[in-house]
């Protein structure tokens, strides 16, 4: 999908939720702009960046890949490196 995205000349952001207690929550986001919003680009407010992750996430995630996790939980997001 992210190939795909790439592709498209439409602004847009992609990236995965990654919920370790709770896998059912797990999902890939694909967000555009939207006039009737202000969210466009999402700032992950909160966010810590560039942490560790679990070794489960490992095979999942490569040097072309940012991964930050909201504190005291065990959710993270996992989205290409802004370059």
């Amino acid at each position: 999908m992210m190939s795909q995205a790439e592709n498209k000349n439409t602004p847009h952001q992609i990236w995965v939720d990654v919920h370790i207690d709770e896998p059912r929550l797990n999902a890939l986001y694909l967000h555009t702009f939207y006039a009737g919003r202000q969210d466009f680009p999402y700032d992950f407010p909160g966010v810590m960046w560039d942490v560790e992750y679990p070794r489960v996430l490992a095979p999942y995630i490569d040097d072309t890949m940012q991964v930050g996790l909201y504190p005291d939980t065990e959710y993270y997001i996992i989205r290409p490196k802004i370059l």
